[in-house]
């Protein structure tokens, strides 16, 4: 975004010199540094309950009362949504005409009834010993026990 006309601001002697403080450790001007602060402090009020840490040159947005980063929020949501995104993945792919969906990567063992199709989501071998079996236009979801060999 282009750079708006300049324009003056009167500071407090307290907050000029904290300004010129932190411009002369990073390097950078005290416009650079007031317009950060200045972004910062508008993200701040737009969104309660976020607020920024790190060292100057490196600030991050966290939510406050937590540890938390604020991507460390957003990809815990994305992992949990990546669970559910496959059966809308399944249900997408019935809706256009297919009868079965069959997935993986998820470990956990799932058969459901989708719209007219199923969705299938063969686990693991190593922890659940699934595997699904077709036969006779059937998807089936099976259990393999070595016991039983």
């Amino acid at each position: 975004m282009p750079k708006s006309g300049p324009f003056t601001v009167r500071l407090n002697p307290r907050i000029e010199s904290r300004i010129t403080q932190i411009a002369r450790e990073t390097k950078r001007s005290k416009g650079a540094v007031l317009e950060e602060l200045a972004d910062e402090a508008e993200r701040a009020r737009r969104f309660p309950g976020i607020a920024f840490r790190g060292p100057n040159w490196s600030r991050r947005a966290w939510v406050l009362g937590t540890a938390l980063d604020v991507w460390e929020i957003v990809q815990a949501f994305k992992d949990y949504g990546e669970k559910d995104s496959m059966l809308v993945f399944a249900r997408s792919k019935i809706a256009e005409g297919y009868d079965v969906v069959v997935m993986g990567h998820r470990h956990q063992p799932t058969r459901k009834e989708v719209g007219n199709g199923i969705y299938i989501n063969l686990g693991d071998w190593i922890t659940h010993n699934t595997y699904a079996e077709f036969h006779g236009g059937q998807i089936t979801l099976k259990y393999w026990n070595p016991a039983h060999q």
